[in-house]
């Protein structure tokens, strides 16, 4: 149960703290302005229409702020078109409380890694314009980014509730290690510690932790952190050595 502690707190907490714009139901009317429509979406068909919308505004000769606030829409709708809701993941942790299960195991499949990367490249680039968004889109932008860090790391790694892990693929953990260092592979400057850092700014600047959660919050960013040091070191570790670092890393990770 103490595993499970960090990550069910934060988020826990982040969702109820969460603003109904996220998933709300939508009306299909051409003159609605798409920050009126991700507020009225609620069908995959919906959300996918206004990715192919906020993508155009993206493409165009727009402001940066049109730009910017297309790029925060954008990552709503991703999430939405995954059919992710407050209710899945207040779910997800019910069911890792009742089978005392790992807490990197809680959040597994909520939505595919390609649409996490998307959506958290999407708050990124919205940053890069000047346009961070309000606190309920930081909140977002902590939660997509600790997914893709737990999504990363079960996609690449059976972990069991005492932290013992097992590649997936059966592949040697050196390779693994390069797997997790790196969630997007078509954008390898950003590697995991870029993810777990964003989602404790997202947090932090949400404004919605009390201090304790925010030190919860930072201590995953910790963990995270020593995957990079594992990885920086790895060519003077052996096989073993790494899969010792990496277990315990995994024992720890969100306490």
């Amino acid at each position: 149960m103490k595993k499970q502690v960090t990550l069910i707190l934060l988020i826990t907490f982040c969702i109820t703290g969460c603003g109904t714009n996220l998933f709300d139901s939508f009306i299909d009317d051409p003159e609605e302005s798409i920050t009126e429509q991700i507020e009225n979406a609620s069908t995959p068909a919906e959300y996918a229409l206004l990715i192919e919308e906020t993508q155009k505004i993206i493409d165009s000769d727009a402001s940066d702020e049109e730009k910017g606030n297309a790029y925060l829409i954008q990552a709503e709708a991703i999430l939405g078109k995954s059919e992710i809701t407050p209710l899945d993941i207040i779910g997800k942790i019910a069911t890792s409380i009742d089978t005392n299960d790992n807490p990197l195991n809680l959040l597994n499949s909520l939505a595919s890694k390609e649409d996490l990367l998307d959506a958290s490249n999407a708050l990124y680039q919205a940053n890069e314009l000047g346009i961070p968004g309000d606190e309920d889109q930081q909140l977002m932008k902590g939660i997509v980014n600790t997914l893709v860090v737990v999504t990363t790391i079960t996609n690449t790694f059976e972990i069991n509730s005492d932290g013992s892990i097992k590649n997936e693929d059966s592949i040697n953990y050196r390779e693994s290690l390069e797997t997790i260092m790196h969630p997007n592979s078509d954008d390898p400057n950003k590697d995991i510690f870029h993810y777990s850092e964003e989602a404790y700014k997202g947090f932090s600047e949400s404004n919605s932790l009390t201090k304790e959660q925010e030190e919860k919050s930072n201590k995953i960013k910790s963990e995270a952190e020593k995957i990079e040091e594992t990885y920086n070191d790895r060519n003077n570790l052996s096989d073993q050595e790494i899969e010792e670092k990496l277990t315990d890393i995994f024992k720890t990770f969100g306490n």
